[in-house]
């Protein structure tokens, strides 16, 4: 990618750590980042998971000052570090990496705008987390025939077949 395109991505991730901080988007901006940075194949990751505290801190940090109402230097100062960390990352990725860590960072960006209500392009405000569930409008869900029906599964689904049902007797 073009070092335009990477400082492009990072800027837009390390906006997106300010942005989401101490908003109900929080968790999934923070997630999303931190797993940018795992090594993959190891399940806890110790790099994420040191992502995530240094992404904690710095959240923490980030809503007490905007609590307090001094926070735009130290929001200067994180969106700083958190892009020149995310450009250090897209740098030490090949080329296919990198589209998907700007992928990535495009949409953390975009839900973190979502979070803080700074979408004015007719964005829902429908945020949903990984493996997450959101609309912003009527969702209708149905299931038959003893089926099972959800907006999200998290987990085993062992539906029994009632009496009666093909291939199991009835109860006499």
């Amino acid at each position: 990618m073009l070092v335009e395109a990477l400082s492009a991505a990072a800027g837009a991730g390390g906006m997106a750590v300010v942005q989401a901080a101490g908003t109900d988007v929080w968790t999934v901006v923070r997630d999303r980042i931190a797993r940018l940075f795992g090594r993959g194949g190891t399940d806890p990751d110790p790099v994420v998971d040191m992502t995530v505290e240094l992404l904690e801190r710095d959240g923490a940090a980030l809503a007490e000052a905007e609590q307090a109402g001094s926070g735009t230097e130290l929001t200067q100062s994180v969106s700083e570090a958190w892009t020149r960390r995310l450009v250090g990352l897209l740098e030490s990725a090949d080329e296919d990496e990198q589209r998907r860590i700007a992928e990535v960072l495009s949409e953390a960006a975009r839900v973190a705008q979502q979070g803080a209500g700074l979408m004015t392009d007719g964005g829902s405000g429908a945020v949903a987390g990984d493996r997450g569930f959101a609309a912003a409008g009527d969702v209708k869900i149905t299931a038959t025939q003893s089926g099972v029906a959800a907006g999200v599964i998290n987990g085993a689904v062992n539906p029994t077949n009632p009496p009666g049902a093909a291939g199991r007797p009835a109860d006499s």
